[in-house]
């Protein structure tokens, strides 16, 4: 038996192969069975176990895969560029289970044109930048249509743009651990109707995050650690939508800090703010618990539900100061 070098190449199981370490390959190509594509964690070649680490870029581009079976590939540390896309009868993406998975990276446009994808969960990845895997900027309008669910896993640190744009999901939620999210992630989602962030580490959400989601956009819910700062969050982030239906829902602060720039229920056409009254029985809760006012100040700043009151009332509750209070 003769070791072979890094950067040799072998075919093994079906598998055409590119050493990348000593034990390790990346897949170039290979076969598939009656549509699945099953990837394995190791190949054993001349003798010598090698781990599957990466897929590489274009491996599979234009493949007839159905369905793409990784749940064995606990080895899998990347997906490269390309790797699968313009699979046009693509329907599932199986990852390994969260707790034995070694994915932490799947390349830009992995996915791209993939349109017939059904099911492919995120959740069971250890990712930490989503780059855009199914279409590449705003003038690349290709809908997929079958994808309407998609689960992100807590490791995310980084959402790109373009990341999640035209797909059919009717909600999505942000991990806290998010730090960077970029404009235009979630553009022509034409029937979300839920976007859910608890615990951002963000004081302004990127201008174009809603653009053309608006036909059916029911309620945003961003609980900022931080207030948002004054202009970090605009009616014109919801221009289109339906001020009657679309509640967005924030921190007390948050409001308060809005309301300095002119963005309050009163002036507001296309959103209706709500403040998060949060509770301790919600351990993901932002909010402030409600205090007590030792007297109404006439010279002080009340809103109610976003709304200025210039003379509260004895026993009501107002956002005082960014935080709740009852007036007594």
């Amino acid at each position: 038996m003769m070791a072979q070098d890094v950067d040799e190449t072998f075919s093994e199981a079906g598998f055409a192969c590119r050493i990348i370490q000593a034990d390790s390959v990346e897949i170039t190509g290979g076969v598939e069975t009656n549509g699945t594509l099953k990837v394995p964690a190791t190949l054993v070649h001349d003798g010598q176990t090698y781990v599957i680490a990466a897929i590489a870029d274009q491996a599979y581009r234009g493949s007839e895969i159905v369905t793409l079976d990784l749940s064995a590939a606990t080895n899998l540390k990347s997906i490269g560029q390309s790797a699968f896309a313009e699979c046009k009868k693509l329907e599932s993406v199986i990852f390994p289970e969260s707790d034995v998975t070694s994915l932490t990276k799947i390349a830009p446009l992995a996915f791209h044109h993939a349109l017939a994808l059904k099911e492919i969960n995120l959740e069971d990845t250890h990712i930490e930048v989503l780059e855009p895997l199914f279409t590449e900027n705003e003038d690349d309008e290709q809908f997929i249509n079958g994808l309407k669910e998609i689960k992100l896993p807590s490791t995310l640190r980084v959402i790109r743009s373009y990341a999640l744009q035209f797909l059919m999901i009717t909600k999505i939620e942000i991990p806290s651990s998010v730090t960077t999210f970029e404009d235009r992630v979630l553009e022509g989602c034409i029937n979300l109707k839920e976007f859910t962030w608890k615990g951002a580490q963000i004081t302004s959400l990127p201008r174009y995050t809603f653009l053309g989601v608006c036909d059916f956009l029911e309620r945003v819910t961003l609980l900022t650690v931080e207030p948002l700062e004054p202009t970090g969050l605009t009616d014109n982030h919801f221009f289109w939508c339906d001020k009657e239906v679309l509640q967005v829902i924030l921190t007390p602060e948050s409001i308060e800090n809005l309301a300095t720039a002119g963005y309050t229920n009163s002036n507001s056409i296309y959103s209706t703010l709500v403040a998060y009254e949060g509770g301790s029985d919600d351990p993901s809760a932002i909010g402030k618990e409600v205090t007590r006012a030792t007297a109404i100040d006439n010279n002080a700043h009340y809103t109610l539900k976003g709304v200025r009151v210039d003379t509260p009332q004895k026993g009501g509750v107002y956002i005082h100061k960014g935080r709740k209070i009852v007036v007594k």
